[in-house]
């Protein structure tokens, strides 16, 4: 999962120039998911394939297939009550500074980060949200 958040943090860097034109948190974000949307899909991990970043309803969505043969969304359901808090570490970790723009971007938009986990034969979905307030 630090692959995850460490290609989210990268991507930011990209479109640095394109966000200080804009004044608007939320246009500053959607122009961050687009830029890391350019970059899909990528595989984060065996396994998980990143397909899409996007901005719903305000909020930053990562969506990140699950390929079955290795793992279910079913089981991933079960460990998330122990990923979350590591991924949770990882995106309030002040050690990179390109997660800590992300973040500073995610809050200044009062947005939330979605990870969503899509499994890729039973198309079964599962979220896991980190909002605003707790980054």
């Amino acid at each position: 999962m630090r692959n995850v958040i460490s290609k989210m943090g990268q991507l930011i860097l990209v479109c640095m120039l394109l966000m200080s034109v804009s004044s608007c948190s939320k246009s500053k974000l959607a122009i961050a998911a687009a830029a890391a949307n350019a970059e899909c899909p990528e595989q984060i991990e065996e396994g998980l394939t990143m397909t899409e970043v996007k901005l719903e309803d305000g909020d930053l969505v990562y969506v990140i297939e699950l390929d079955e043969t290795v793992g279910s969304i079913n089981e991933l359901k079960l460990g998330a009550a122990f990923l979350r808090p590591v991924m949770a570490a990882q995106l309030t970790a002040k050690n990179d500074p390109d997660i800590v723009e992300l973040i500073n971007l995610v809050k200044e938009a009062k947005a939330d980060i979605v990870y969503r986990f899509i499994g890729s034969q039973s198309e079964k979905q599962f979220d896991m949200t980190f909002s605003h307030s707790e980054l």
